[in-house]
């Protein structure tokens, strides 16, 4: 009986599975009855104590950026929460919100279309995330005469102090040791690789 297009019974589906099973270790499959259970079985990998923890502490870290929505609630006060939950909302708006801070750091202005050639977001997606922290006033414009005369951005002051204020609390008062943990294992090797 072919079970391939068919879902059938349960004991249909476990037969037809253990068919398969069979079928595969007649193939020369890893035979686990053999060669040891590989789910109990140590790692084999040979790294020193050092590199384990950088990249323990690197794993750590990007599941903690990851899990920006479950942050503990730092905000101060009504207006702090408001911009805070926007930029919790999605990943694109997390995204463009970092951004924009980073490059008004450097005392870069921005402009959508930069916005999409690096993140390939979706171009009104962009424009209405603009649009909404212009509203608010979390961002500037300005015409860019450097680039045809088109509309580019920063941040407001407030904004960036609010990022001072949430870098501050992350090692000091944030609900996760994690980040501290990437600093003090944060491996000068890997980048001397890179750079030489």
């Amino acid at each position: 009986m072919n079970y391939e297009h068919r879902k059938g019974t349960i004991n249909e589906q476990l037969s037809y599975w253990q068919g398969q099973k069979k079928h595969i270790n007649n193939e020369g499959a890893y035979d686990y009855k053999l060669n040891g259970n590989p789910k109990t079985a140590s790692p084999k990998l040979h790294i020193d104590q050092k590199e384990k923890d950088y990249i323990i502490s690197s794993l750590e870290m990007e599941l903690q950026i990851l899990n920006y929505k479950n942050f503990t609630q730092y905000a101060t006060d009504h207006n702090h929460k408001r911009m805070v939950n926007y930029f919790r909302s999605t990943l694109q708006k997390r995204i463009i919100g970092c951004h924009m801070i980073a490059e008004t750091l450097k005392g870069k202005w921005t402009l959508q279309s930069e916005l999409y050639q690096i993140y390939n977001f979706n171009r009104s997606a962009i424009s209405s995330v603009i649009k909404e922290c212009l509203e608010e006033g979390w961002f500037i414009s300005k015409i860019c005469e450097d680039h045809s005369n088109q509309l580019c951005y920063q941040c407001n002051d407030t904004m960036l102090q609010k990022t001072v204020d949430y870098n501050i609390w992350k090692f000091k008062k944030g609900n996760n040791p994690k980040i501290v943990n990437f600093v003090k294992n944060y491996n000068n090797a890997v980048l001397d690789d890179i750079l030489s």
